[in-house]
């Protein structure tokens, strides 16, 4: 039902776009109505003007109308080549009266004096910065229009001097018109709605939001029924959906590349085949750059399982919610993210699954280095060289937090003598995580959780082969503010300066004091000094990163105990009765905004 009355909606507005293109279409009663094209020749003798306008100079005439973006606009266009005067001379012309009211009235008073025209109309066409007189006929068949769309323009221009708007559905006798209170109801509600940005793809759209996949339109029409018993059809709802929102359901499309969507865009508008041809090229080697970062894992994962080296990949999971239930109340509170962090090790497929709360840490820098640190303390390092592999975002991955942090360890910690670490290209990031990462996803869509035990037995049964996940709960005392504890030891700005956005490949060895970095996978590395002049300490002396439970904002705080009512398991209600409360912090969500969750599943865009 939801999707039927979604296409009836999207097919008006589209004949209704495509009445304005010219292009042939089904109008709103089905009959076929042919696409807009030149009509017949004029046979003008006075301007002669098809021989004037050439067929070629018609067909761009033509075009450009159509490429107009709304009939407005093709209006004025229209009336800017009209040109009005008043009539040199004028001639009286006998109308006659109807039938009737000429027996009634006598042969000398149904005689009477008119003038047929108020005003005498030109009408020309522009093309390459000169114009060219027509005559009417001719004005009418090079844009293919109708007669009576020309004399209601006259008619405008004569009473008005300008050229009209169009009226269709916005006059104010419309009994059936919902209110605008109505509206802002409807706003309101789709506002109340908890929504998400995306992770990756924030840049390429700042203001999208992302709603459950659980939820949908139709959904959210029936709350609103069911919340304010107020008479409204659906179209009503999805049209504010629609037109005063941006939001999806669902995951956010986080490896979208805007490289490869811009050049396919491109080459499917280009005509010119030599310039398809370029977009084709251009294409094709930023593809060739992309597989390159896949076929240099290959070959390090053949190593890794060959006993060379110790290969890794690392990212966070999209947060899983607490609770995870089937209520409604769940669409419109905050929830508490659980976090979950993923070590692959290559050479044999284990996975280690690190996870806490977000009373217990973030998802920044020092937390994604605290892990790391966590995982090599835990693992039994025998290889000298460790290859590692991450998506680019800056927050967590792509900085100098983590680049001095793999330089402790090769310099201070001493647990490798070279570290590789490569980062792929964006929208072509697809690391072994996101395998396993989507057997957590199918537990999540299938079950329910109410507390962490409950999502720690469900990772724990998503995967059987080649081996289970390993499962580590992070207590807080494992976050290390490792910024401060390196910053001492580096150079507050690298020499010669380095842009690490556009890094693709770092390598730290023992032997070399300084770092290398390449822009690209091929080619010669750049040596970077990032060291100052201070001896590095043979251990380094690590602070907590958090002094004590971090707490929730009050507002959330109450969504959660609000949804810790709706629980199976009363024995769970503690858990969130527990949870200890910030200070209040001033939120607002006007008319038409989404309330955004401000602990997304995002930490920064990868570059």
């Amino acid at each position: 039902m939801e999707k039927e009355d979604s296409k009836k909606i999207k097919k008006e507005l589209a004949t209704k776009q495509m009445k304005v293109s010219g292009v042939a279409h089904l109008n709103h009663v089905g009959k076929r109505l042919s696409a807009r094209q030149t009509g017949p020749d004029c046979s003008c003798l006075r301007f002669k003007c098809f021989t004037t306008i050439n067929e070629n100079l018609r067909q761009t005439l033509l075009t450009q109308f159509n490429s107009m973006t709304s009939k407005d606009e093709q209006d004025a266009h229209l009336v800017g080549l009209i040109a009005m005067s008043a009539p040199e001379r004028r001639r009286p012309r006998k109308i006659l009266a109807e039938s009737s009211s000429e027996a009634a009235s006598g042969p000398n008073t149904n005689m009477m004096k008119a003038f047929s025209n108020s005003a005498t109309y030109s009408y020309k066409i522009r093309a390459d910065g000169d114009e060219y007189p027509v005559c009417f006929k001719a004005f009418l068949s090079i844009f293919g229009v109708t007669r009576a769309r020309v004399r209601r323009l006259q008619q405008h221009l004569l009473l008005y001097g300008k050229s009209p708007h169009d009226m269709r559905g916005k006059h104010n006798n419309r009994p059936k018109k919902t209110p605008n209170h109505v509206l802002k109801l409807i706003e309101s509600h789709i506002s109340s709605f908890k929504a998400r940005q995306s992770h990756y793809s924030r840049r390429k759209n700042p203001d999208r939001l992302y709603l459950p996949e659980m939820l949908s339109v139709k959904t959210m029409y029936k709350m609103f029924l069911n919340k304010y018993r107020i008479k409204i059809s659906y179209k009503e709802y999805w049209s504010v959906f629609n037109t005063s929102f941006n939001i999806k359901f669902g995951l956010p499309r986080s490896d979208t590349c805007t490289i490869c969507d811009r050049l396919m865009s491109q080459q499917n508008l280009c005509s010119n085949l030599e310039e398809r041809r370029k977009i084709e090229t251009e294409r094709n080697i930023h593809l060739c750059r992309a597989d390159k970062f896949y076929e240099i894992k290959r070959k390090c994962k053949l190593k890794a399982q060959q006993g060379l080296i110790m290969c890794l990949s690392f990212d966070y999971m999209q947060n899983l919610p607490l609770p995870h239930i089937q209520s409604s109340e769940v669409f419109f509170a905050s929830q508490l993210w659980y976090y979950v962090f993923g070590v692959h090790d290559l050479a044999t497929n284990d996975a280690t699954i690190f996870v806490y709360d977000e009373t217990t840490g973030k998802k920044g820098q020092n937390d994604v280095t605290s892990l790391l640190l966590q995982y090599f303390n835990k693992t039994d390092v025998t290889k000298d060289d460790l290859v590692l592999f991450s998506d680019g975002c800056p927050g967590q991955n792509k900085n100098y937090v983590m680049v001095r942090f793999l330089y402790a360890l090769v310099h201070i910690f001493k647990v490798f003598k070279t570290i590789t670490y490569y980062f792929p290209i964006r929208g072509h990031s697809r690391l072994p995580n996101d395998q396993y990462f989507s057997l957590i996803e199918a537990k999540k869509r299938k079950n329910m959780a109410e507390v962490q035990s409950d999502w720690d037995r469900l990772i724990l049964e998503a995967r059987e082969k080649p081996s289970p996940f390993n499962l580590v709960k992070v207590p807080q005392s494992n976050f290390f503010n490792m910024s401060e504890a390196l910053k001492p030891y580096f150079l507050s700005n690298s020499k010669p300066p380095m842009k690490i956005k556009g890094v693709r490949v770092i390598r730290i060895s023992a032997d070399k004091d300084y770092i290398q970095c390449k822009s690209n996978y091929t080619g010669g590395w750049d040596t970077i000094q990032i060291r100052n002049r201070k001896k590095l300490p043979s251990n380094l002396t690590l602070s907590p990163l958090y002094e004590g439970e971090i707490q929730i904002k009050p507002q959330k705080l109450a969504f959660l105990r609000n949804l810790a009512k709706c629980l199976q398991n009363p024995g769970n209600v503690r858990y969130y009765t527990s949870l200890q409360s910030g200070q209040e912090e001033s939120t607002s969500s006007g008319s038409g905004e989404v309330e955004l969750d401000s602990d997304d599943n995002s930490s920064g865009a990868e570059d």
